[in-house]
């Protein structure tokens, strides 16, 4: 993947960027999900990212790389937990 692309490539309910919760669940309602099926899997994602930075040092992934990603991955995943 390119690490420098900042913009979500894919549409998500019709949107690129600042994408929420509701978001997701009407996304996720467009592919047959229940709003709450849809909700538990972003729970269960967001938790799985939260510790990306953990994942990056073990694999040894270069700072400059982690450093350009920092603030774009907190930026969406502070959106995504509203």
């Amino acid at each position: 993947p390119n690490i420098y692309q900042t913009e979500q490539i894919l549409q998500v309910n019709g949107r690129h960027n600042d994408l929420s919760a509701d978001d997701i669940a009407t996304e996720g309602l467009n592919f047959g999900l229940p709003a709450p099926r849809s909700k538990k899997i972003m729970a269960d994602v967001l938790e799985k990212l939260a510790v990306w930075q953990t994942v990056f040092t073990a694999c040894r992934v270069p700072e400059s790389h982690t450093g350009s990603l920092r603030d774009n991955i907190a930026r969406r995943l502070s959106t995504l937990r509203q």
